[in-house]
């Protein structure tokens, strides 16, 4: 028996509304052709009870194109600032309760968005986006990263069947809104994405439903009802969902016989008792006055979850000071070694709206109907964004074969020394990350301040 990531799942919702005040026939899919809505195919779509139309662009996917070394670091080091930034915005809403979201998922939706921007609209996205000025660059980079993924995934499986990790993006719109090819071209060609075509303003409630049904199937049946019933409108034009789902093993196993109750000692100097697993293992970590940061790698070694736990009694101190340059100290592998590890299981889940963190960040004119400027994704000024809704779910505990991790790896730096294992026992509130370990992109980041604690984060 050996442990495992059981299950991450994370949805991200986007819906975008049209301005009430706006009238007049729409065209462009499904009805008369707008006349920059052209060059589009449509697919009917059946899977389970599912059954939509589907526009896309007859541009193919663009084969993955790395950026120079530099460019790319510069392009993480802005996804991965961008999440702390979210990170840190959702801690003053939640305050010291369990968090876990994806920083990946809520970057790649927005990137989406922001490839339908325009003017002023664009520049505010840009700027909490942490976006230069090559959009080109920025779109081309995102590519590159969710088809490596994909490669990546595939080579993992044939080893480890049960390995998932699954990112899933999906528009749906109003049928008949005059789309832009320029926008289906960049959803083809940088995405893989297309456009599902529901009628949201005659029937908003079905098309509600068959969102929904779509999200169970893209999560395998755990998210059943994903948008409550009143989100979708008449006037929802656009609904944009990315699903991620994942579920790893641990390189190295946590050997049940080992778990025993042991305290926890909260911020509120309150203690609980959690199941404490255990396991030695050579990994990387640091351990100094101010934090114990330990690296934990997942089954094909190119994810790992790092975990950082402050100083005792530091904890806000130390999570409210952390900026991306700090982050980034904390991920460079400096020191490995033997670890006498001891982790908590925990099980958190979140459910956060980010239009006001969004709008805090700087970027309100998105949200505003009046001012809002989408017109590179439709003609016309009359989309704004009306709501992002964000769930996550990670759920840390035993499962899996003793077949995947038969293989224990060995990895060498400064400060090894196989008699002496450094103890971490991470027995108060902890940050922890799970990141793609070749890029250093941050696929999710959270806190978890009381592992007996499992209720949704709002």
């Amino acid at each position: 028996m050996f442990w495992k990531l059981r299950k991450l799942i994370v949805l991200l919702l986007l819906v975008f509304m049209i301005n009430g005040c706006q009238s007049g026939e729409m065209t462009g899919i499904n009805g008369s052709p707008a006349s920059s809505s052209v060059s589009t195919q449509i697919a009917t779509i059946q899977e389970g009870n599912l059954s939509a139309k589907f526009l896309f662009s007859p541009v193919s996917r663009q084969s993955p194109i790395q950026l120079s070394d530099e460019r790319m670091d510069e392009f993480v080091q802005g996804r991965n600032s961008f999440g702390l930034t979210i990170f840190q915005n959702l801690r003053t809403v939640i305050s010291d309760q369990n968090l876990v979201f994806s920083p990946y998922s809520i970057g790649l939706a927005l990137a989406m968005t922001y490839g339908g921007a325009s003017e002023t609209t664009a520049e505010e996205m840009r700027q909490v986006l942490e976006i230069d000025k090559n959009d080109e660059e920025f779109h081309r980079a995102w590519n590159y990263l969710t088809q490596r993924f994909d490669t990546r995934v595939k080579e993992i499986q044939s080893e480890s069947p049960d390995y998932a990790f699954q990112i899933t993006n999906a528009v749906w719109a109003q049928q008949g809104y005059p789309f832009l090819e320029t926008y289906l071209n960049l959803l083809s060609s940088q995405y893989g994405s297309g456009i599902f075509t529901v009628d949201f303003s005659g029937f908003p409630e079905p098309a509600r439903l068959e969102i929904n049904e779509w999200v169970k199937n893209q999560t395998n049946q755990r998210i059943d009802s994903l948008i409550p019933k009143g989100a979708i409108k008449p006037l929802t034009r656009m609904v944009l969902v990315n699903a991620f789902y994942l579920n790893a093993a641990w390189k190295h196993p946590f050997p049940i016989e080992l778990t025993r109750a042991e305290p926890f000692y909260l911020s509120d100097q309150n203690i609980v008792d959690v199941d404490m697993m255990t396991q030695t293992l050579n990994t990387f970590y640091r351990v100094n006055d101010k934090f114990s940061m330990v690296e934990i790698p997942y089954i094909g070694e190119d994810l790992s979850m790092l975990i950082i736990m402050p100083s005792e009694q530091s904890f806000e101190t130390f999570i409210s000071q952390l900026d991306g340059n700090a982050l980034t100290d904390l991920m460079n592998r400096e020191t490995s070694g033997k670890v006498e590890l001891k982790l908590p299981r925990f099980t958190t889940s979140s459910n956060f709206e980010l239009r006001d963190v969004l709008t805090e960040m700087g970027m309100p004119l998105a949200f505003d109907p009046a001012l809002a400027d989408f017109s590179a994704m439709a003609q016309g000024h009359d989309l704004y964004l009306d709501q992002v809704i964000h769930q996550a779910m990670i759920d840390v505990d035993e499962a899996g074969t003793e077949a995947a991790a038969a293989t224990a790896s060995l990895m060498l730096g400064k400060g090894f020394d196989p008699s002496e294992p450094v103890k971490i026992t991470l027995n108060r509130p902890f940050l922890f990350l799970i990141r793609d370990i070749t890029s250093g992109s941050i696929l999710f980041l959270g806190q978890i301040t009381n592992p007996t604690r499992s209720v949704s984060t709002n």
